[in-house]
């Protein structure tokens, strides 16, 4: 069995919070009685009180409860291929609303379609049909928590991406003038070609300045060619980065 990540124990004490003398359910006034980091259960009865290191330990007997029902709704390869971060953010959404084995997230995740569970947890922030600002919040940072382990993703096992069909090879390829990369580093690189093709044609024409008025139309022939090839030459660049990218 995967060890539950540390991660995943940070997360779930700050929003469970911990108490450790037994209160009732804010909704019924009684059953089910939590104590420590949300823990539940028959054993748990008014006026039970318990140490900050049991509530600990129950925190991570609960994570473990949570791992099985997660093992329940989705394949072992798939959890193997989730890196910390990601495994304790579902174990955070597991711990907080359990496991129902019809939810869309499952099938998103068994698809091996990791960028899409952000959104999918995103869906699950409502309670007696109103949506809550405490499930938003939680969700909102397990959210942020699978992000992170987007830094560094795990390669997903050969038997996700074989099943896997193939995308095609995208046809509407960004324009270069909507391209961000070309705009913020192509332009800057295009200005500063030109500013150094200009200085040094102005260096080399200057023993001829006698001649101004053919060397003026010889200035401007060649700072247009300059342009051109500097243009030509960031345009082949991006469209190499492009192909790799694909």
């Amino acid at each position: 069995m995967r060890a539950i990540p540390k991660q995943a124990v940070a997360i779930v004490s700050e929003f469970e919070g911990c108490v450790l003398v037994a209160y009732p359910d804010p909704a019924t006034g009684g059953d089910p009685w939590t104590v420590g980091y949300g823990h539940t259960g028959p054993e748990v009865k008014p006026g039970m009180k318990i140490t900050a290191a049991r509530a600990k330990a129950l925190l991570t007997e609960d994570l473990k409860v949570a791992a099985a029902k997660l093992r329940t709704v989705v394949k072992p390869d798939i959890i193997a291929a989730l890196d910390d971060c990601q495994y304790a953010a579902l174990l955070s959404f597991v711990f907080n609303l359990g496991a129902g084995r019809t939810w869309s997230i499952w099938k998103v995740l068994n698809a091996g379609r990791f960028d899409e569970v952000p959104a999918q947890l995103a869906r699950f922030v409502n309670a007696g049909g109103k949506k809550m600002k405490g499930l938003v919040r939680r969700r909102a940072a397990e959210a942020a928590l699978w992000h992170e382990g987007d830094a560094e993703e795990a390669d997903l096992p050969s038997s996700v991406t074989r099943s896997s069909p193939t995308p095609p090879t995208p046809t509407d390829t960004k324009p270069l003038t909507k391209s961000k990369s070309f705009n913020a580093q192509g332009i800057a690189a295009l200005n500063g070609s030109l500013s150094v093709g200009t200085a040094t044609l102005r260096e080399q024409v200057e023993p001829y300045s006698h001649l101004s008025d053919v060397l003026g139309k010889i200035m401007v022939v060649l700072i247009v060619l300059t342009a051109i090839s500097s243009v030509v030459g960031l345009y082949l660049t991006w469209m190499k980065k492009q192909q790799a990218n694909r």
